[in-house]
């Protein structure tokens, strides 16, 4: 696996991890007006996806690369995909804000922000598959 695939997948699974801490709570209340703790999730979201970029690219010291044509190629797929979910999602997250107002557009938008990552990284993993 190329240094660009690993980091995907690292991503991929850490976002995994993220969302079965972060949605439990909201999903359990029925609702998405929940009093979460918002920010620790941010900080921990950035903090634990750093530090985990930064230990693979220690890991794999001297494999790192700026990619080839393939690697641009299906990076450039799976942005365009993630970033169409993004997308459709602040659309909902406007509205939301407009009706609801309070925690549930917060937490919507973080959500959407988690499925969207979600996304890319599976379609990134998925076309690396393919390319393989």
């Amino acid at each position: 696996m190329s240094y660009r695939e690993i980091s995907a997948w690292v991503v991929l699974l850490l976002t995994f991890w993220l969302f079965a801490d972060f949605a439990p709570p909201l999903i359990e209340a029925r609702s998405l007006a929940g009093d979460q703790n918002i920010l620790r999730a941010v900080v921990l979201f950035v903090s634990v996806l750093v530090g985990a970029h930064i230990l693979v690219a220690v890991l794999l010291r001297g494999r790192t690369d700026d990619g080839d044509e393939r690697d641009r190629h299906i990076e450039l797929r799976a942005e365009s995909i993630g970033g169409f979910v993004l997308g459709a999602a602040v659309i909902y997250g406007i509205v939301a804000t407009l009706m609801a107002g309070d925690y549930a557009s917060a937490n919507f938008m973080f959500l959407a922000l988690i499925c969207a990552e979600i996304t890319k990284r599976v379609w990134q993993i998925v076309l690396y598959r393919r390319a393989a």
